[in-house]
């Protein structure tokens, strides 16, 4: 493509640029000298060259050093600072890694305190206390004993997101406001109004009681207003006299009478004494009541074997055969005409005659000389009467059997009641009576009511050798004596004191509880102390709010200060709201918390 140009036996070629020579056939090495800089190969080109630059670097001779800042690579407002192939970022405070892309964690380690949750921000951080803390790391407990919250002279002392009252003597509740009622329970007795004081109560005493809280009962027996050796017992405004047997009313000053009415029988007399009676009976009669007709045949009056049979104050004996008499005491006279022979000298007997025989004589009328009689075989005083080859004892009372040396069994059959021991004697017997029984027959229960053993109004029941109370609601034992402990088991919950009552008991409970057994919580919910959309937690004696989003303190009344550490950066001014914050950036940045330089270069 050169253009020649003829000359004179010769010629020139007016080369395209690029090349040279005679006949312009020559490339002219555009890479000598090198035009490429910074490292860059160069490749000749036809009237050109082509540098291959090295990394980071551009531009036809490869002079100019690729801007890596452009399109800025680094991030979160970090400085850019081009290299050769690289580029190195100055990152704002906060950031970290080649691009600064990664924001340091100012949580770790945790700088926040007391429980608080770290929230990691941009070279810095914000701590969520607990409730009860504040401060940059929740290292400051609150003071909620500031302003003083404690009433009626209370001593505050602070606690975490909480505080406790010392109460003065007679106040109580969460803030010492509540003067404590010291009439519940009611420390006044036996009916008494209670009239609550502050630490103190006044008790005003119905008749009849007295002290601080009307627990002494006036002792109207003091003096004995009780006579003939009554006993009294003191009541309420009142007494009674337990009188000695034979008296009654109020004060025992009355003999009862015993003869009215008349407990004798049989036309007696009757004698009014102290708690008894006597009766003068008719002739005839015997007994404490003249009821018993008597044995005008014991002792038997009726002699030598008779039958006695008992009139009224007469008797009439039924003679055996060879007696006669009133008495049966004259015996028929045997010997008239006289059977003894031999000289024999005739003794009368019953129905019969002894012949007293002359030495050597013995039998019925002494033909026979034998007296069965001597010695005596008769014993403990019986008389011996011979007979023919036989004798007879006249036993004395009380004993029986040939020689009468048998004591008659007057045991047999036993005469002795309600499971007595009957101990022989001689004519006569003794019963040894089963424990609550007397008498001579051991017939008689003794009232074991008499006086009355039983207590607080129950009703006593006799019994052998013993008695039965039947008790009022509300007392137990054998004598209705023990008031019954209705605190035990202890009906009252959540740690209730029990006051044992007769037949009831009384809980006092404890603080956030109500109800007979103080079983039901207070709901200190209601009405709701919580402000601000919070959730209420009833608890005892207290409760909890749960705060919505940007709220806190005990009723979630205190929007929290979200400036407060400021979140806002390059001096940008920060505004609260409820649960978040506006930023007013100063002029150049952007961003939630203008944290980000504007680039004015886009």
């Amino acid at each position: 493509g050169a253009t020649c140009t003829d000359q004179v036996a010769d010629y020139n070629c007016q080369c395209v640029q690029g090349y040279t020579g005679k006949n312009c056939s020559t490339n002219i090495n555009d890479c000598s000298p090198n035009p490429c800089q910074n490292g860059a190969t160069c490749t000749d080109q036809v009237a050109d060259y082509n540098c291959q630059c090295a990394q980071g670097y551009t531009g036809k001779n490869c002079t100019t050093n690729i801007n890596d800042c452009n399109p800025n690579p680094c991030q979160n407002g970090a400085t850019c600072t081009d290299q050769v192939a690289d580029y190195n970022c100055q990152c704002v405070q906060g950031y970290t890694g080649k691009n600064c892309s990664t924001n340091i964690n100012d949580c770790s380690p945790n700088p926040c305190q007391n429980g608080a949750t770290c929230t990691d921000q941009v070279a810095d951080y914000n701590c969520t206390c607990v409730q009860g803390y504040t401060g940059k790391n929740c290292s400051t407990n609150i003071n909620d004993c500031n302003p003083n919250p404690c009433q009626n002279g209370a001593t505050c002392t602070d606690q975490v997101a909480d505080y406790n009252c010392q109460c003065a003597q007679g106040y109580t509740g969460k803030n010492c406001s509540t003067n404590i009622n010291d009439c519940n329970p009611n420390p006044c007795q036996n009916g008494a109004t209670c009239t609550d004081q502050v630490a103190d109560y006044n008790c005003t005493c119905v008749q009849g009681y007295t002290g601080k809280n009307c627990s002494t009962n006036i002792n109207d027996c003091n003096p004995n207003p009780c006579q003939n050796g009554a006993t009294c017992t003191d009541q309420v405004a009142d007494y009674n006299c337990q009188c000695a047997q034979g008296y009654t009313g109020k004060n025992c000053s009355t003999n009862i009478n015993d003869c009215n009415p008349n407990p004798c029988h049989n036309g007696a007399t009757c004698t009014d004494q102290v708690a008894d009676y006597s009766c003068t009976c008719a002739q005839g009669y015997t007994g404490k009541n003249c009821s018993t007709n008597i044995n005008d045949c014991s002792p038997n009056p009726c002699q030598n074997g008779a039958t006695c049979t008992d009139e009224v104050a007469d008797y009439s004996c039924t003679c055996v055969q060879g007696y006669t008499g009133k008495n049966c005491s004259t015996n028929i006279n045997d010997c008239n005409p006289n059977p003894c022979q031999n000289g024999a000298t005739c003794t009368d007997q019953v129905a019969d005659y002894n012949c007293q025989c002359v030495q050597g004589y013995t039998g019925k009328n002494c033909s026979t000389n034998i007296n069965d009689c001597n010695p005596n075989p008769c014993e403990n005083g019986a008389t011996c009467t011979d007979q023919v080859a036989d004798y007879n004892c006249q036993c004395a009372q009380g004993y029986t059997g040939k020689n009468c040396s048998t004591n008659i069994n007057d045991c047999n059959p036993n005469p002795c009641q309600n499971g007595a021991t009957c101990t022989n004697q001689v004519a006569d017997y003794n019963c040894q009576c089963a424990q609550g029984y007397t008498g001579k027959n051991c017939s008689t229960n003794i009232n074991d009511c008499s006086p009355n053993p039983c207590h607080n109004g129950a009703t006593c029941t006799d019994q052998v050798a013993d008695y039965n109370c039947l008790c009022v609601q509300g007392y137990t034992g054998k004598n209705c004596s023990t008031n019954i402990n209705d605190c035990n088991p202890n009906p009252c919950h959540n740690g209730a004191t029990c006051t044992d009552q007769v037949a009831d008991y009384s809980c006092t409970c404890a603080q956030g509880y109500t109800g007979k057994n103080c079983s039901t919580n207070i709901n200190d919910c209601n009405p709701n102390p919580c402000q601000n959309g919070a959730t209420c937690t009833d608890q005892v004696a207290d409760y909890n709010c749960q705060c919505a989003q940007g709220y806190t303190g005990k009723n979630c009344s205190t929007n929290i200060n979200d400036c407060n550490p400021n979140p806002c950066h390059n001096g940008a001014t920060c505004t609260d709201q409820v649960a978040d914050y506006s930023c007013t950036c100063a002029q150049g940045y952007t961003g939630k918390n203008c944290s980000t330089n504007i680039n004015d270069c886009s």
